[in-house]
């Protein structure tokens, strides 16, 4: 499958709430123009990359937007600083829909190398495998707005879904330039200090981005360990109430969940909020 089109992706944010209909979302002039990037290289995405803007502006004194301006006419011109600018007010500016500059010198990062997700890119070569999604912050604390999280939640799980991937591939700017990992061990980076974006971890990210995939997917949870669980343990483990853990499986009213049985996660609930013990891979969770 190739890269999604500029089209294509305006599609899947319009199914995540992420539109121009719905006035959240603007698209920048040259969005979809592929000879922008034409000499980037292969344009093959597999992953999304969040950041945050670090303009050194104190919060209170950003404008909404205050750096679309030098992502479109930034050092590299004409290639684009980032895909998308999450606003401050919430708003998605659409800023190129093929290759930029935005991840730079890091990596590698992939199955190979110990880290999540499904697809190994070598070292410094992440801009052709990403997209750039910017949060506009002062970068001198952890200051972005409540809708900017939702807003950048949505795109990223727009692009993970148009993509065809799971939310493991999301992960931070400090993720790939920060570190170096194999065989499941960290060890410091050659670009240790480089980026620090975003200050929330990658599995942060995730439970996010989790609350916009979840709704377009039945996700089960597959009871382990040795004996029976109630529905009243495993609706607290998973953080709802009973009556509507029972509401998508009704078996439970009348029998415990056994060993290897799989219960139905209520949307919008995501599976990193599984109790200490659980883990999961892709779509399917353990809870032990």
């Amino acid at each position: 499958m190739g890269a999604p089109t500029a089209k294509q992706i305006v599609t899947a944010l319009a199914a995540k709430g992420v539109s121009v209909a719905a006035g959240n979302l603007v698209l920048v002039k040259g969005y979809d123009d592929p000879s922008i990037a034409a000499h980037q290289g292969t344009w093959a995405p597999a992953y999304v990359v969040m950041h945050d803007t670090g303009t050194g502006i104190p919060a209170d004194k950003l404008q909404p937007a205050q750096s679309l301006g030098w992502m479109v006419h930034d050092e590299f011109f004409p290639v684009r600083g980032c895909h998308f600018l999450i606003g401050r007010d919430g708003k998605v500016y659409f800023v190129y829909a093929y290759a930029c500059y935005h991840a730079g010198l890091g990596g590698p990062y992939g199955p190979s190398f110990g880290t999540p997700g499904d697809t190994d890119v070598v070292s410094d070569v992440m801009n052709t495998h990403a997209y750039g999604i910017e949060h506009e912050s002062s970068g001198l604390t952890w200051d972005l707005t409540s809708v900017q999280v939702d807003a950048g939640a949505r795109v990223a799980a727009a692009l993970v879904t148009v993509m065809g991937k799971h939310v493991e591939n999301v992960l931070n700017h400090k993720d790939w330039t920060d570190v170096t990992q194999r065989d499941g061990v960290t060890r410091t980076g050659r670009y240790k200090g480089r980026k620090v974006d975003t200050r929330q971890p990658r599995e942060w990210w995730w439970q996010m981005v989790d609350r916009h995939l979840l709704a377009d997917r039945k996700v089960t949870i597959v009871v382990g360990g040795k004996q029976p669980m109630t529905a009243a343990r495993i609706a607290e483990s998973l953080g709802v109430s009973v009556p509507r853990l029972l509401r998508f499986n009704p078996r439970l009213a009348v029998r415990r969940a056994r060993p290897g049985d799989a219960v139905r996660i209520p949307p919008g609930v995501a599976p990193v909020r599984l109790a200490i013990g659980a883990s999961r891979t892709g779509g399917i969770a353990y809870l032990m």
